[in-house]
């Protein structure tokens, strides 16, 4: 019986149940990080929206550009 369950698990390809339990760890931490990076985001664009420093106190800066020079007529 038990040398029949072994082959049965063997042939379906059954998970660990720690293996298991570790990517479901895994995958809940991502899901929790992703929730926290979107607000984040969502932050940061409403502070660019509105052209307000962040609340941390970081001031936004926009880059610099610089005007390129038109190329001399070699002629």
């Amino acid at each position: 019986m038990r040398h029949q369950a072994d082959r049965l698990k063997t042939e379906f390809d059954v998970v660990p149940r720690d293996d298991f339990e570790a990517v479901r760890a895994m995958a809940i931490k991502a899901r929790e990080e992703n929730e926290l990076l979107i607000q984040r985001v969502e932050a940061l664009e409403k502070a660019l929206d509105e052209k307000k420093p962040l609340k941390t106190g970081a001031k936004v800066k926009k880059p610099s550009v610089k005007k390129a020079k038109a190329p001399e007529d070699p002629s």
